[in-house]
């Protein structure tokens, strides 16, 4: 009989190729250190939001001016008689008017305290923020004494 060859030997399976060296994890990790916050500027302070009256504000109408001023449906025109502070609602300027025909809520006293003179239902007060137009400026000083002289002479 015919010799056998010996078999062929297989190649011999591959070894794994050595496993790379990865780093271990330590066993509890460190934080890393704090860094510094950026430095912020400075806040600016908060102010309230303006009032209407500081957004708009107007000089009230000088006393004895002729003014025109509307509430509701209503229109109203007189002459301006006080300008200022009241007793009936503090903390807010008032114009007195004496109104041209009786559509007013007093004679110019309120509450017992007397402000200007005018006759009964003709007097009315408004804010000095109320919108109103000027339809004649107050004399002026020099004009209230000449009209005082003329009417003296005549």
């Amino acid at each position: 009989p015919a010799a056998k060859e010996p078999a062929a030997k297989e190649p011999a399976a591959k070894e794994p190729a050595a496993k790379a060296a990865l780093p271990q994890a330590p066993d509890v990790l460190e934080a890393p250190a704090p860094t510094a916050a950026p430095p912020q500027a400075p806040e600016a302070p908060k102010q309230p939001p303006p009032k209407k009256s500081q957004s708009k504000y107007v000089a009230p109408p000088a006393v004895g001016a002729r003014i025109r001023f509307s509430m509701g449906d209503e229109s109203f025109e007189g002459v301006v008689k006080f300008v200022g502070p009241t007793r009936f609602k503090e903390g807010i300027d008032w114009i007195g008017v004496a109104l041209d025909a009786p559509l007013g809520k007093n004679d110019g006293s309120v509450g017992g305290e007397r402000y200007f003179e005018c006759p009964e239902k003709h007097g009315m007060f408004l804010r000095a923020s109320k919108e109103y137009a000027v339809l004649q400026a107050a004399p002026t000083q020099e004009a209230a004494e000449s009209a005082e002289a003329e009417a003296a002479a005549t």
